[in-house]
């Protein structure tokens, strides 16, 4: 352990800079030759990285988007087939979590948790009480998922006898 007092030891030989390949200079555990190129490194990771967890991002937003939209105000669980999901763009890999419970793999969509079964059915549980949404939310995705909504033998389900089905 080195007093705080006493200058940390100059190490001769190591390794160039990373960004320029300039000589390094200093303190033992510098990396960089200089602010800029260490400024210009960190730069260039948080660049490379943005725009591929952006993307990550942008695709769970979607995600919750559309499972708050399919579910409204009043319901908390539903089943849904997962090609109806998968046809409005919902991507399941993207998620927060994943983890088992029992024999199911349940995926978690920031407030939401997903488990699909073998016949296909997708169920969603909202884990949180619904905070409130901005006038019209709601009303916009009943355009695409009335409360009645039936579709080539696909039945959304919200909530009362939770049991989806999907007809071949």
């Amino acid at each position: 352990m080195t007093d705080k007092n006493q200058p940390n030891e100059c190490v001769t030989s190591r390794p160039n800079c990373p960004t320029c390949e300039g000589k390094v200079e200093g303190r033992a555990d510098k990396v960089f030759c200089d602010i800029p190129c260490k400024n210009k490194h960190h730069s260039d990771v948080r660049r490379l990285f943005k725009s591929r967890t952006d993307h990550t991002f942008k695709n769970i937003k979607r995600n919750i988007v559309l499972i708050e939209g399919i579910l409204g105000k009043e319901s908390n669980k539903m089943r849904i087939h997962r090609d109806v999901l998968f046809s409005h763009g919902f991507e399941l890999e993207k998620c927060t979590r994943a983890f088992k419970k029992g024999k199911d793999l349940i995926w978690e969509i920031g407030d939401y948790q997903c488990c699909v079964f073998k016949n296909g059915i997708v169920e969603v549980t909202r884990m949180v009480e619904l905070s409130e949404f901005m006038p019209g939310y709601f009303e916009r995705w009943l355009v695409d998922f009335p409360k009645e909504w039936k579709i080539k033998g696909v039945t959304v389900e919200l909530d009362s006898d939770v049991t989806g089905r999907f007809d071949e």
